[in-house]
């Protein structure tokens, strides 16, 4: 159950109004996005504070590639990995840092963690999925998770 002052519908927003006024994206609601079997790019960014949690983006790699094209200013042939792992956690940061603002303060931020390709796995410790919201554009998909990490640190004591 969702206890906090933020909505899916406040993610929705805080995603399209990012990815409209820094990329030029148009990003569409969608049920679902970012299939099991493609490769994908992952940024993550850890709040820390009187919340506790995660703002994880999965991104397919084509609208991880044309978002690092936005950012960088260049053409998508011409971007490379690097690049794309560098946009995916700046896309993670800026979106955790509009979340942020709706969230119990004081809370920090992590520096950014990301992870791409198809075999691999991402996990943060203790969290569970509190709110999700998928996306596309033009066939490729954005999942943006909010995730809580409940009780983490009292179960390290």
């Amino acid at each position: 159950m969702n206890t906090l002052p933020l909505t899916r519908d406040d993610v929705v927003r805080i995603t399209q109004e990012i990815w409209g006024s820094m990329l030029s994206i148009d990003l569409l609601p969608v049920e679902s996005a970012c299939h099991e079997d493609e490769a994908c790019v992952v940024g993550c960014v850890q709040i820390v504070g009187a919340w506790k949690g995660a703002i994880r983006l999965d991104l397919s790699q084509a609208l991880a590639t044309k978002a690092a094209a936005a950012l960088t200013g260049i053409q998508p042939a011409k971007v490379t990995p690097d690049e794309v792992r560098d946009a995916a956690g700046e896309l993670a940061n800026i979106t955790a840092g509009s979340v942020k603002v709706l969230l119990p303060a004081p809370s920090h931020l992590s520096l950014p963690v990301v992870a791409d390709g198809k075999d691999y796995k991402v996990r943060i410790r203790g969290g569970r999925r509190l709110l999700q919201a998928a996306f596309d554009h033009s066939g490729e998909g954005l999942l943006v998770t909010i995730l809580e990490r409940a009780g983490f640190l009292e179960s390290l004591d």
